[in-house]
């Protein structure tokens, strides 16, 4: 069995341990009482979760549970009673109703998104990032249908067809399929497109500062050409 902390003190029976980042509570106090069960007159004290556990010869996981979910439940009604729990419940309800006002202006503001795909796929990244934390309510078939009246309607490519695109288009086909197969079933986009939509965005400005670097170039070439030369 995997060890589920470190012992950092040991002194008139009473042992101070540390759990491992990511340790089980259950298995924490199981391996406690076998501690204990080498020494009855032991007591394994430990936080976890800033909760102050104490394991002794009376203790079981059960009881040991129980403790635990109590402190939790009682710290979590002290820290919402206090002002700085009031001050977080009002600056999330805050932002909850700030979400839902973007949420409502993104939705209505889907009829231009979808007739260019750039803007589209900042819309699906900018709907992804905010249903992710705020429930957006809209119909999502409605969504898929008018992305396909537009042309967006993307398929899910064989592996060696996707794999052979370019770096752009694998994020374009990418958002754009996921997005209009989740909307089809009526679900959320997965909030990964939010990152995917940056790095599309970051990649089309580079390709569009190329393509203007280049016509100058080729406007000045022009230019230098039909200069009138020297005599």
């Amino acid at each position: 069995m995997k060890k589920e902390f470190e012992i950092i003190s040991l002194k008139d029976n009473i042992m101070n341990i540390d759990p491992f980042p990511g340790s089980n509570f259950s298995q924490v106090v199981s391996q406690s009482m076998k501690q204990v069960e080498e020494n009855e007159n032991l007591i394994v004290k430990f936080k976890f979760n800033n909760v102050s556990v104490s394991i002794d010869k009376n203790s079981s996981i059960e009881t040991a549970s129980q403790f635990y979910m109590s402190e939790l439940d009682r710290m979590n009604k002290e820290y919402q009673s206090s002002p700085a729990g009031i001050a977080a419940q009002e600056k999330r309800e805050s932002e909850r109703k700030a979400n839902l006002e973007f949420g409502t202006s993104l939705v209505n503001d889907f009829d231009n998104a979808v007739k260019n795909k750039s803007s589209l796929i900042k819309w699906i990244g900018q709907f992804a990032l905010l249903n992710d934390c705020t429930h957006i309510d809209c119909d999502r078939k409605a969504l898929a249908q008018k992305m396909k009246d537009n042309g967006f309607e993307r398929p899910f490519l064989e592996d060696s067809k996707f794999n052979a695109l370019d770096e752009k288009t694998k994020l374009e086909f990418g958002i754009l399929s996921n997005a209009f197969k989740e909307f089809s079933e009526g679900k959320n986009v997965h909030p990964v497109a939010h990152s995917f939509s940056q790095k599309y965005a970051v990649l089309e400005e580079k390709e569009n500062a190329i393509s203007n670097l280049s016509s100058i170039r080729e406007k000045l070439t022009t230019s230098i050409n039909n200069s009138p030369k020297p005599n």
